[in-house]
């Protein structure tokens, strides 16, 4: 019954309503507004009413979900079971029913936490997913499901489908497939692949190729039997061929555009009378239309000449261009029903294979559970016994977080819940259903949630129950709103209104924006808006030692991640403070779990903030979703069975020695491999030098010897456990490896159900698998900053919430997939191949219209989830990517409502000191001081790191020592670094492109100390001297011109001097035409052709250490490596001197050492060519000699 007390709270007052049993209801509830807590409590009241536990049907979105609302719900049973009688009777009071009159009432609450417990089977609190398999194991003959069936895993299922893939490939091959050809060969192998994960997600946009074709062709507008050529054809000899040449000839008598349009059109009328019609398209739709497909403008076309001299000329240009868009319409309808009709054929090819495999298994997927499941309640013969045998068993149905139930999953709940209103069913009393939800939240629509079917399916029982009133068989639907939250401060309830005041689309099906109310409303807030982090401008080039694939330092997200971390330790270390009502001052210390940092998606910052927050020592608790093949800790293990597998595959031996596994440092490994006999093997010289590293030789010989016969789970468990793997991998890497290892482990468990064990099997299964993303439970995480995605943080809350990646975004891009749009609610959902916007068809373009408005209102609740997170403080940025709009980004949303609310400038954070010209910080808060009071201080000590403590019996080499930022520090021996022009004195011809450190010619000293940047004559301007820049470009262009592809006509000259002038742009022109023809004369010339092959290496890289201990650096214009020998050549652009200079004797000696170094056994030839006069120079190889003996003898000295 309602609870009419005056003394609560319209809060309380609202939960203990829609709490009550008495009558069916449907809860919309605002975030933080207590969902879960009142779905507990009305279960509790069904049972202390006496309801039998087994006859309540409590059903979830998810397993984590699920398991909360069992664990609250024992909880408290479990705490009634123990309590004094007064404390029990005023919990029970509390709940809202009826008080308890004696002892009897407090004697039935101390005995339903047992109850419950001896249930059989157990309360069904579950996801819709395991009562379907629980429902259709019950029911296997009356389903059709197979009996015994197992459930597919996703990454089952992804083996499945690449084998089906392969199946229908090699079928093709022989002709027995031509539905896979017709897909293939619009696609790549990865576009392939794509379309078969787009086909198998959305099977229920697949009804048959016969049942989608008429939808096709009326969406289309293309009739049964309708043939494009035939229709164009006709089209354009409506008009004749002799039309479109008058008014060719008309057309030559204006400008330039006429003649170009003149041209086309004589060519259409040509290709009409040859009777070749696409080569008529073509011309006429290039003639009518602009590059973009766009008809062209008439307003200039004919121009005045011709408009004067042919008066109907104009009216016949402007027929071209109907004609035009007509025929490009009609092609590209036609293409795309083509390419849709393919896509069925293959769809229903791929899924018939897919039940036919199914099938042998004995297996069905997640999406076959509810499919099924619902067939059984709707449309098998045996529905109506199965129904009776359910409704026999169950009372009362409660659904939580209903606004993610998919049309499938309702038509199931609606068949269950239509016995509990008709028949017999309907006069039983006290039968009821519960929903509870928020189509504000409805955030997984890539898992078929449709937000829409929350308010039509409350509108179906609302009428159902409304009917049963009227005929006196029960009360309506009590509809409930549970608007106050428990969570979030004013400031912050205050600011998701107002965001959302003004953009209520998708929102709710009713369009009403959404209003909330604090419970806490004294509770202090804060909120702040970062200016969004801008790319630099373009500066110098990255270092050369940076790696290629790391993001530049002042990219905004490698800026704004660490300006986050930043921040956030300043809060934890320098007086953060969030509120507590329960301390003393109603503040207390800010701790690292306080914070959430929620993002879009998994990416690049979350990545670096998760490391410069590491960096920082604050503890971490990594990401929501680890991968289980990034994992450091599941490759070392991977490492060491492929180890296991071939001991000599001394690759995976060194990744185990090095790893946290073997524990063997850089210079134990090195001390291992080098100087090995040839055909000795990394693990064979640490069998014979066990006694060094004992542990890393007992793991290695335990899993090679049983690699023969153990299971793949025995190897890794006794490396992990045996040989104490485990403690190793905690001590040297990151907590959140353990939920990798431990899932690896689950993997060879799965693995061995399923197949034959063998460790080459199991090695193929994992990579065959991809990267398995692994979930972790945030919830749970301990004292530790999580970042996590919006998706990933729903159903979590945080004191502090940073919204981190609030810029601008790309809109919709569309799927491979889309789906066609309805004409009548009647219409099966169909599929439509999606199309490049050039070549859309009307239906593509509306389905990629209705996808994009789809996307934008989820979005916008993806918005409203990650605001409402957030407790009492709520920090936004993000970064200017340059896409999208800026207003309607999350950034500009909340910008535009905290200047309605009447936000302040604040004060530029200290994580932002570094950021020149950023507009200012807004900042609306209420009640938040200036310093924490003293008890909210943080303790003196700095946070603990999120490393654990080293273990105590970890070896000396897996304490790592931090890594530099830079280049590493220069050894003590400080070995110099040499450009190969630093053999050849101060004299010579221009100096070739060298590596970093080649400093050119004449420039002075070229050592350097290793490990110090480098400057090198690429990071300088060109030389003035003429001749310089001449031999500039015939070097580059006797390294590019070979390698440029072939075009019709040859112009390779053109094409030389295409080159030089983007090169050097000031260059004279009788000084660029001289430098091509010279390297053209070079490129045909027959001494140079065998170091312009192919097989010819050019600008190759090479080093070599000197005596005295320098290294020599230089770059090769050419070298051939054949069997046996090496020839190696140097262009000289310069005049031909009378005897090879020293300079360059001394550079091609030092080549010479440097190959031979690398390949002693090889006979090595140096030449140098001298282009001026087209003349090969092959050097003596005892003169090579002697000059590099008096160049690192004057490296020496000097």
């Amino acid at each position: 019954m309602t609870d009419t007390r005056p003394e609560l709270h319209p809060a309380t007052r609202a939960q203990i309503e829609a709490a009550s049993p008495g009558a069916s209801a449907w809860v919309s509830a605002n975030a933080g507004s207590g969902k879960t807590s009142v779905l507990t409590k009305r279960v509790a009241r069904l049972l202390l009413a006496d309801c039998p536990p087994e006859r309540i049907l409590c059903l979830t979105y998810t397993r984590a979900a699920a398991a909360e609302m069992q664990e609250r719900l024992f909880r408290m049973l479990g705490e009634w079971s123990l309590m004094e009688d007064a404390a029990l009777a005023a919990e029970l009071a509390a709940l809202g029913g009826d008080p308890p009159e004696g002892e009897d009432d407090l004697a039935r609450a101390r005995k339903l936490f047992a109850k419950a417990l001896e249930t059989p089977g157990g309360l069904k609190i579950q996801t819709i997913h395991a009562f379907c398999a629980a429902l259709l194991r019950r029911f296997p003959l009356e389903s059709g499901a197979p009996a015994g069936f197992v459930e597919l895993d996703d990454r089952t299922r992804a083996r499945i489908l690449d084998e089906l893939r392969d199946d229908m490939a090699g079928a093709a091959e022989a002709g027995a497939d031509p539905a896979f050809d017709a897909a293939a060969d619009r696609l790549t192998e990865t576009g392939l692949t794509s379309l078969s994960e787009s086909v198998f997600h959305r099977r229920g946009w697949f009804p048959g190729a016969d049942r989608a074709a008429p939808a096709l062709h009326a969406a289309y507008d293309v009739p049964e039997g309708w043939d494009f050529l035939d229709h164009a054809g006709g089209r354009m000899m409506a008009e004749g061929p002799d039309g479109l040449r008058d008014l060719a000839a008309a057309l030559t008598t204006g400008g330039a555009t006429d003649r170009k349009l003149a041209d086309l059109l004589a060519g259409a009328a040509s290709a009409l009378d040859a009777g070749d019609i696409p080569a008529a398209i073509r011309a006429v739709e290039a003639a009518g239309l602009t590059q973009k497909g766009e008809p062209r403008s008439l307003k200039t076309l004919p121009t005045k000449a011709v408009r004067a001299a042919w008066p109907w000329a104009a009216e016949a240009v402007e027929g071209v261009v109907e004609m035009a868009v007509e025929l490009r319409q009609g092609r590209i309808a036609q293409d795309g029903l083509a390419k849709s009709l393919d896509l069925h054929r293959f769809g229903d090819a791929l899924l018939a294979r897919y039940a036919v495999e199914k099938t042998r298994r004995g297996a069905i997927d997640f999406d076959d559970l509810v499919r099924i499941a619902g067939r059984l309640l709707t449309e098998a013969e045996m529905a109506a016994f199965a129904l009776w045998k359910l409704d026999g068993g169950l009372d009362h149905i409660l659904i939580d977080e209903a606004q993610d139930t998919s049309p499938d999953q309702w038509r199931l709940v609606r068949a269950l819940a239509e016995e509990f209103f008709a028949g017999a069913g309907a006069r039983e009393a006290g039968r009821t259903v519960f929903a509870v939800g928020d189509e504000k939240q409805s955030i997984y629509s890539f898992q078929g949630a449709e937000p829409r079917e929350f308010g039509r399916m409350r509108d179906l029982f609302r009428d159902r129950l409304a009917a049963m009133e009227a005929a006196g068989e029960g009360p309506a639907l009590r509809e409930t709103q549970l608007a106050w939250s428990f969570r979030s401060s004013p400031v912050i309830l205050g600011l998701v209104d107002q965001v959302f005041a003004d953009a209520p689309e998708g929102l709710s099906a009713d369009g009403d924006a959404p209003s909330h109310s604090a419970f806490h409303a004294a509770m202090p807030g804060r909120v702040e808006l970062w200016p969004l982090l801008t790319p630099p401008e373009k500066g110098e080039e990255p270092p050369w030692h940076a790696p290629v694939d790391a993001r530049p330092p002042l990219a905004p997200t490698a800026r704004l991640a660490a300006a986050l971390a930043e921040q956030v330790d300043r809060m934890l270390r320098e007086g953060g403070a969030v509120p507590d009502r329960d301390a003393p001052s109603g503040w207390r210390a800010m701790r690292p779990g306080d914070v959430i940092v929620l993002l879009r998606r998994r990416g690049a910052l979350a990545t670096m903030l998760v490391d410069q927050l590491k960096r920082r020592a604050v503890p971490v608790a990594g990401a929501d979703r680890l991968m289980l093949m990034s994992s450091l800790a599941v490759r070392d293990l991977l490492s060491l069975l492929r180890a296991a597998l071939d001991s000599g595959d001394d690759l995976s031996v060194a990744e185990v020695l090095r790893s946290p596994l073997g524990g063997v440092d850089e210079a134990g490994v090195f001390e291992l491999a080098a100087g090995r006999p040839k055909g000795v093997s990394l693990w064979n010289r640490l069998r014979d030098r066990a006694g060094d590293w004992p542990v890393a030789h007992a793991l290695l010989n335990e899993a090679i010897d049983g690699a023969d016969f153990a299971r793949p789970y025995e190897i890794l468990q006794n490396a992990l456990v045996r040989h104490g793997a485990r403690a190793r991998i905690r001590a040297r890497l990151n907590p959140e490896e353990e939920d990798a290892v431990d899932e690896l482990l689950a993997q060879a468990l799965a693995y061995e159900k399923a197949e034959t064990p063998t460790l080459a099997g199991f090695l193929a299964w994992m990579e065959a698998a991809g990267d398995l993303a692994l979930k972790r439970e945030m919830g749970r995480a301990g004292d530790a900053v999580r970042v996590m995605t919006v998706h990933g943080a729903k159903g979590l809350e945080a004191p502090v919430v940073i919204l981190g990646d609030a810029g601008p975004r790309q809109g919709h891009r569309g799927g491979d997939v889309l789906q066609l749009p309805p004409v009548d609610p009647g219409d099966p959902e169909v599929a439509i191949w999606s199309a490049p916007r050039a070549d859309e068809a009307a239906p593509v373009t509306e389905a990629k219209e209705i996808a994009a408005a789809r996307e934008a209102e989820e979005d916008l609740r993806l918005l409203y989830v990650a605001l409402t997170r957030a407790g009492a403080r709520l920090l936004v940025c993000g970064v200017e990517t340059g896409r999208g709009d800026a207003e309607a980004s999350w950034h500009g949303r909340v910008a535009s409502a905290m200047e309605a609310l009447g936000a302040r400038p604040g004060p530029v954070p200290a994580a932002l000191a570094g950021e020149a010209d950023l507009p200012p910080v807004m900042v609306l808060e209420t009640g938040w001081p200036e310093t924490p009071p003293a008890d909210a201080l943080p303790p003196a000590a700095p946070p603990a790191a999120s490393q654990p403590a080293e273990a105590p019996d970890v070896p000396p080499a897996l304490r790592l020592a931090p890594l530099a930022e830079g280049p590493l520090a220069p050894s003590a021996a400080r070995r110099k670094r040499l450009a190969a022009s630093a053999l050849m004195g101060a004299e010579g011809d221009h100096a070739p492109p060298f590596a970093p450190g080649a400093a050119p010619l004449g420039d002075g000293p070229a050592a350097v100390e290793e490990g110090e940047p480098i400057a090198g004559p690429l990071a300088r301007p060109l030389a003035r001297d003429v001749a310089r820049a001449r031999g500039d470009a015939v070097h580059m262009l006797l390294e590019l011109l070979p390698d440029l592809p072939d075009q019709p006509g040859g112009d390779r000259a053109g094409r030389g001097a295409a080159l030089v002038a983007a090169a050097h742009p000031d260059m004279d022109a009788g000084v660029r035409a001289d430098a091509v023809a010279e390297a053209l004369r070079t490129l045909d010339h027959p001494d140079a052709a065998p170091f312009l092959a192919p097989d010819a290496l050019a600008e190759a890289t090479l080093s070599a250490d000197l005596p005295g201990g320098a290294r020599m650096i230089g770059r090769l214009d050419r070298l051939i490596v054949a069997p046996g020998r090496l020839r190696l050549l140097d262009w000289k652009t310069g005049p031909v001197p009378p005897a090879t200079p020293e300079a360059y004797l001394r550079q091609m000696a030092g080549y010479r050492a440097a190959l031979a170094a690398a390949y002693p056994e090889a006979e090595i030839e140096a030449a140098l060519f001298w282009t001026s006069a087209q003349r090969l120079e092959v050097l003596d190889p005892a003169t090579l000699d002697a000059a590099f003996g008096r160049a690192v003898a004057a490296l020496k000295t000097g």
